[in-house]
């Protein structure tokens, strides 16, 4: 399957081959800080399997990373602008998934949204899916220590503070900048080649030549470790 009927970008998008990672602790508003920063002229794709665990429910993590997978090998494959949206407590986790995206010629930031601990405590447990005090505590723990890993390890690194009054009319429109710089930043050198190439060839997607099926597919397995649909 291809997304030829509802796919707008192309080859000469500026916004082609960049992933920006969302990082925070639950209820710290990473989707609600994403929906106003998001540019409607790029509109990247949101890669997110927290969405899909609370409709399939906990039962079904195998089928909703399954779901996620197929979602982001058609993204992939055509190469357009992601915000991987998770919590990111797991630096290995995530330093994995940003070198995976880059192996393909993604150029990869990380936006990492910050308010207070009761503030998260308090908007995690107003969730449909509530989460408990000691989890939250927990990943606003995690999050506080790998913080420094990430903005060492991302080019592109922007802190967004979202306490209940900060994502003011100013604050959104300096975040949105920010992203919107990202995304319409230089490809990254191997990204440029590969963006070349295809345009001499007249190829649409990067399993059209650059990249074998067998080859992207591991490629994009490996975001969860799944190997013959089971996970390791």
């Amino acid at each position: 399957m291809r997304l030829d009927n509802f796919i707008n970008e192309g080859i000469n998008d500026k916004a082609i081959l960049h992933a920006c990672f969302m990082a925070g602790a639950p209820g710290s508003g990473k989707s609600h800080t994403l929906q106003n920063i998001k540019s409607g002229q790029i509109e990247a794709r949101i890669v997110n399997t927290d969405k899909l665990f609370e409709y399939l429910g906990n039962t079904n993590v195998q089928k909703s990373k399954l779901l996620t997978l197929g979602q982001l090998r058609l993204y992939v494959d055509s190469m357009l602008p992601l915000f991987i949206d998770g919590t990111s407590t797991n630096s290995s986790t995530t330093l994995k998934r940003k070198a995976l995206l880059e192996t393909v010629g993604y150029k990869t930031g990380m936006i990492f949204v910050n308010c207070d601990l009761e503030t998260s405590l308090e908007r995690a447990r107003k969730r449909k899916r509530v989460v408990p005090d000691e989890i939250v505590i927990k990943s606003y723990e995690a999050m506080e220590k790998v913080k420094p890993i990430y903005k060492s390890a991302f080019e592109f690194f922007a802190e967004i503070s979202n306490n209940d009054g900060d994502l003011d009319n100013d604050s959104v429109i300096k975040a949105f900048r920010k992203t919107s710089g990202f995304f319409t930043s230089e490809p990254s050198q191997k990204g440029e080649e590969i963006i070349e190439k295809m345009k001499a060839e007249n190829w649409k997607y990067l399993t059209d030549g650059i990249y074998s099926e067998s080859f992207f597919s591991q490629i994009v397995s490996n975001w969860y470790d799944i190997i013959g649909g089971q996970s390791i």
